[in-house]
């Protein structure tokens, strides 16, 4: 329960009603008496008998705006505001509280575009929090945003379920720690080669005909000096590093050095 309304005009219609079914069921029963016994018509019953269901309607609705002088919670959570308080006047529609419901919650955070290229929707992360030490919270990354900030910081979600035992209350500070998988080593460039931006890559592909063709790329990690190929270049092609503002798609190179 969030809150009661006053109540007492409502309790003193409960208590008219209930008066008045009681003479409703009264006069009924007199009349039914009479009916039978041919000193009362027809109508004459029908109308007592009309009289006392309405009253009996009447009680009901009445009942029903004692119980609608209760106002509870549409969900289960905490309290985390008090709009209104004792002795108010509260219209339809007015905020009574803010209730949060904790039992699950929601990480926001950022990540650097170096880590975000190798985290998916899914992924299982491990949450830490001062609050409680050496507990650990198990959640997944539901949300990772397609485009970054202006230093290159992508936002994630991640969603936990609370612990009875040791529970988070929202807006609490916590730590993240993805749980990254040991992976097979990768093919990588140097940042020298790449033409473009990281989210539009592309690098110079010399064949063995020493053409240099621009070639589309997906990075992967970033390394600092090196990124990680996830699409657009194989292993053993190679890729010019220096001079590529001289040259145009489809134009013959010669190797000076090749590493």
């Amino acid at each position: 329960m969030l809150a009661r309304v006053d109540d007492q005009i409502r309790q003193l219609g409960v208590a008219n009603a209930q008066q008045v079914l009681a003479d409703a069921r009264q006069n009924l029963q007199r009349y039914k008496n009479l009916y039978e016994g041919g000193a009362a018509s027809q109508a004459q019953y029908d109308q007592y008998s009309l009289a006392y269901k309405n009253a009996q309607n009447q009680l009901a609705q009445a009942r029903k705006e004692v119980s609608n002088a209760v106002i509870v919670a549409p969900i289960s959570g905490q309290i985390t505001q008090k709009a209104v308080e004792t002795g108010a006047f509260a219209s339809i529609g007015t905020t009574i509280a803010t209730i949060v419901d904790v039992s699950k919650l929601k990480v926001q955070l950022t990540v650097p575009e170096s880590d975000v290229y190798v985290l998916k929707e899914g992924d299982p992360v491990t949450i830490t929090s001062n609050v409680y030490p050496g507990v650990n919270f198990n959640g997944r990354i539901t949300f990772i945003s397609p485009r970054g900030d202006e230093a290159h910081n992508y936002p994630v979600e991640v969603s936990l379920t609370n612990q009875s035992e040791n529970p988070l209350r929202a807006g609490t500070y916590v730590d993240v720690a993805f749980n990254r998988k040991s992976q097979a080593p990768t093919l990588q460039i140097p940042r020298e080669a790449l033409v473009g931006s990281i989210k539009d890559a592309q690098v110079y592909v010399v064949g063995a005909d020493n053409v240099a063709q621009l070639r589309k790329i997906t990075i992967g990690a970033d390394y600092g000096a090196y990124l990680e190929v996830v699409q657009g270049l194989k292993e053993g092609e190679n890729v010019v590093t220096t001079g590529q503002i001289n040259l145009d798609d489809n134009t013959k190179v010669s190797i000076i050095a090749a590493k």
